[in-house]
Order: C-alpha cells, then structure tokens, then sequence
C-alpha cells in the first residue's frame, strides 16, 4: 500500500508541475502579444505612408515580428496540448496547399541562413486534416531544419502517399544532424538537444517539435526522427492517415469580390494607448471615423452621441472589462452595432465565451490591419 500512495503522489505532483507550466506559458504568451500589437500597426502605418527611406529598416522589423508572433503562437499552443484544451478542425485538405502555406511562413528564416529547398510532392494528395495545424507541423519542421543547418546548406520538403494509405511528409537536412542518444528526447518538451548545436542562440526554446508530435498525435498519424549522427544531417517524417490522391478539380476558394462598407463609425477600446492609437490611426487611412477611448467609462459617456456601427473592444480593461462594457453598450446604442473582442488570450475557451457573450469575432494580438478592416467592412 505504502508503493500504492507514492506512486500516486508522485503523479499527482507531476500533474501540478505541468498545470503550472500550462500556466506560466499561456500568462507569458498574453503578456508577449500586448506589446506586438501597436509595432505590428505601427509598421503597417509606415507602409500606408510609403516611408521609402526606411525600407530595409521595416523588413528587418517585419522578419523579426513575425519571428515572434510565430514563437508566441507555440507558446500558447503549447499550455493548451498541456491542459488537453487544443482541439482541431478537420475536413478534406490538398497537401500541396498546405505545403506552400508552411514554406512561405518558413521562407524568411531559410532565406535569411541562404538556404536551397527542394521540394517534391505527389500532385493531387489530399488527407483529412485541420489544415492550420498541419501547416504549423511543417512550417515547425522547416524552421527546425533551417535552424540547425550551417549557412548555405540544403533543406528538402517531401509528400507523398505510401502502399498503407498513409501520407507520409518528410522534411531533410544536411546539417549539425544528431547522436543516436538524442533520438529518443528530440521531441520532449524543453528539449534543448546542447550537443546539436555549440551556438545557444540557435538552440530556440525546445517547444517547436513537442507541438509538432503533438499536433501530428492529434490528427491520428505519428513522427519519426533520424539521423545518422553528428554531421550527418536529420529527417523527420509525418506519417497521417486516410492519403487520397484526387483530381485537380478542388478550385481555391474565390474571392468574394464585394465592395467593402466604407465610412463606418468605430468605436476603438483599449487601455494600451500605443495599440489604439496606431489602430486608430491605421482604421482611419481606411476611410472611416473612429473614436478611441482607454477604459470604459470613456466610451460609455462618448458612445450616446457617437452610435459606433462597429466596436472593437479590449476584453482585459481595468475596472470593467470588455465583456461587461459590450452589455451596457448594447442596453443604450440606438443603432445597430457589429462587437470585436480583441484580446490577448485565444483558447477556445476565451473564443466560446466572447461567442456567448455576442461578440461577432474573437480578434487576438497582435491583431493584423487585414483581420480588423474584415471585421469593419465585412456584412
């Protein structure tokens, strides 16, 4: 008996251990977001404005933004596979549209280390995926390759379905490659694999390929590591189930070609000045009125004479948040009014509860200029 309840404090402890990562991660990831928010609006502010003597100086800030929005999105993504909260939406996916998507979010960083990428994929292959998650797997797995592969190497993307109906993707290196010890902690969460790379700082924080085994998990397919040690190069391969090779005959969806609603009346909350200020500024280049308020009391008091058609509403205001401030919104607004919920927190458990409280959508920072003119403009 006495084994009985050491075996089962040591588990209980182990549980708590990871609730507290679970919750360090997703209170890091939020706090991270706050202040890529208003950089993300201020670079696209400088584009609007055709600032061609700062060029160089924009793309720099633009590789680096999307650098950490990326590693803010694992992050997150991360503390909910820990707290079994990450679910995924499948349907019918074509793997090359899926590829492409993961090789244009990997490109900066195999172009910036003057990487060759070779890729080959069976045409028309096509699975039962949640085709964000599966690119997110392979855009890991590229950024992975390119990390620990010396300038100027090559990286090879794959796809292609084998004789058990499986999609098998495989991404190859010929980089730092792995001892055979490493193997089987490659995909451990924190793994820092020291061995593999002398230069810390292209280490990364040991999160990306945990998600990648976990996402892979999600979908009801496994991923193998290889290498043939030091020097050698790594592969990795994802093997999904349920491969059809299909016709091209799946066109992407058009788009809708509607004239967007200009001239809206938006209302902007937020108790971050920088954010709604550069949101502001950026809605109105966009040939809409805008008022911007820092709490809610503000934007009570203004929104009688103002009647926005559109609010975009922080949800972590101080005093009242963001959801309360929608309710006494709606009980005195005359006029029909679209609600945003921007916010830091994106589980599907803040996403359901905007959704009950009658948010129209779930914006989370660093919210991008394309993402917030839909919600203006769109019916």
């Amino acid at each position: 008996m006495p084994t009985v309840d050491r075996a089962a404090t040591v588990d209980r402890v182990e549980q708590e251990r990871l609730e507290e990562i679970r919750e360090f991660l997703a209170a890091l990831g939020h706090e991270l977001r706050n202040p890529l928010g208003p950089i993300v609006t201020a670079l696209q502010l400088m584009r609007m404005r055709q600032d061609t003597a700062t060029l160089r100086e924009q793309e720099i800030i633009q590789r680096q933004v999307d650098q950490l929005v990326r590693l803010v999105d694992d992050l997150l993504d991360v503390s909910r596979v820990i707290g079994g909260r990450l679910e995924l939406k499948k349907e019918r996916v074509a793997v090359n549209a899926v590829l492409a998507r993961a090789v244009q979010a990997a490109s900066p960083m195999l172009e910036q280390r003057r990487h060759s990428l070779v890729v080959d994929e069976e045409p028309g292959l096509s699975c039962e995926a949640d085709a964000v998650r599966l690119a997110q797997v392979v855009t890991n797995l590229l950024s992975n390759a390119a990390r620990y592969t010396p300038v100027g190497g090559t990286v090879s993307l794959r796809a292609w379905r084998d004789r058990d109906r499986f999609v098998e993707i495989s991404v190859t290196d010929n980089g730092v490659g792995m001892a055979p010890e490493l193997l089987p902690h490659v995909f451990d969460l924190f793994f820092q694999g020291g061995t593999r790379h002398p230069d810390r700082s292209e280490s990364g924080l040991g999160i990306g390929l945990t998600l990648v085994k976990h996402l892979v998990a999600l979908h009801g397919g496994h991923v193998d590591a290889a290498s043939a040690g030091p020097g050698q190069g790594s592969r990795f391969t994802v093997f999904l189930p349920g491969a059809v090779i299909m016709g091209r005959d799946a066109a992407d969806a058009g788009a809708d070609g509607s004239a967007p609603n200009a001239g809206r009346r938006v209302l902007v909350v937020d108790d971050n000045t920088d954010g709604a200020e550069t949101l502001g500024t950026l809605i109105r280049a966009s040939g809409h009125e805008v008022l911007i308020c820092n709490d809610a009391a503000s934007a009570l008091e203004s929104a009688d004479s103002f009647q926005p058609q559109v609010a975009l509403l922080d949800i972590g205001l101080p005093i009242v948040d963001g959801y309360s401030l929608a309710k006494q919104l709606r009980e005195r607004l005359t006029t029909q009014c679209r609600f945003v919920a921007i916010t830091g927190y994106g589980q599907e458990s803040d996403r359901l509860r905007s959704h009950e409280a009658g948010f129209a959508r779930h914006l989370v920072k660093p919210v991008t200029p394309k993402d917030v003119l839909d919600c203006i403009e769109g019916e």
